[in-house]
């Protein structure tokens, strides 16, 4: 390596600051998806309840 390339090198490497590495957000991704995982759980429950309200309603109602 010549002269002139180490300097280039050296100006190159040194032109911006160094990056911090990216942060770990799998936590995080993984508490949206829990959260979203409950949100469906308990809308599948609550269909199922007001499937058989109804039809406990409705078989009151004919009888």
């Amino acid at each position: 390596m010549t002269y002139d390339d180490d300097h280039i090198r050296i100006l190159l490497t040194q032109a911006v600051p160094v990056l911090r590495p990216p942060q770990d957000r799998l936590d995080a991704v993984e508490h949206r998806v829990r959260r979203r995982r409950r949100w469906i759980a308990a809308g599948g429950a609550l269909a199922v309840l007001l499937a058989a309200g109804l039809a406990v309603g409705g078989i009151g109602a004919a009888g």
